[in-house]
């Protein structure tokens, strides 16, 4: 409802979005918006950077991890013990010049986080916004590459099988 509207339109609603995300009653909205910050900002850390570029303009929000985004000189920005999948960020941002490859390394990283956030909940709101995510994710990538969304579909089917739960106990 209150945009500071001195800044960039976009970063002002990216922050406000992720400023209602983090007073969420749900956790893993609340952590998966944390998440989905901080990945969407390491990426264009590193595009900003690789373009020589300044990277404040393009971090949304003040937390830690945005602070030092913008103001360190480490090729992993000083970040490589708190997030552990900054490095497959950066190199799916730098190594790949394929967007649609780029796009689904860092969907694999989505995906897991997802998967993560909900390990322990079996099935509740949790359990259902995982699986949302990822449902999101088939689709998105069944419109770009038919056959990568059907291979995602699989593995989420299996993924929701619970057989390999119950046989690894």
């Amino acid at each position: 409802e209150e945009v500071d509207t001195s800044r960039p339109f976009e970063q002002a609603l990216f922050e406000a979005y992720y400023g209602l995300c983090a007073a969420s009653p749900s956790r893993f909205l609340r952590e998966w918006s944390d998440f989905d910050r901080t990945l969407r900002n390491v990426a264009a850390a590193t595009t900003a950077r690789a373009a020589g570029r300044p990277v404040d303009g393009h971090v949304v929000g003040n937390d830690d991890v945005a602070e030092q985004l913008r103001r360190s000189s480490a090729s992993d920005f000083g970040l490589r013990g708190e997030l552990p999948y900054i490095d497959a960020v950066i190199a799916a941002v730098n190594d790949e010049s394929n967007l649609l490859e780029k796009e689904h390394k860092i969907d694999r990283i989505r995906w897991q986080q997802a998967v993560d956030l909900a390990a322990e909940d079996y099935f509740n709101v949790n359990a259902v916004l995982s699986y949302l995510v990822r449902i999101n994710l088939v689709a998105r990538w069944t419109q770009l590459d038919e056959a990568r969304g059907r291979a995602m579909l699989g593995r989420l089917l299996r993924e929701l099988d619970g057989k390999e739960l119950i046989n690894n106990k």
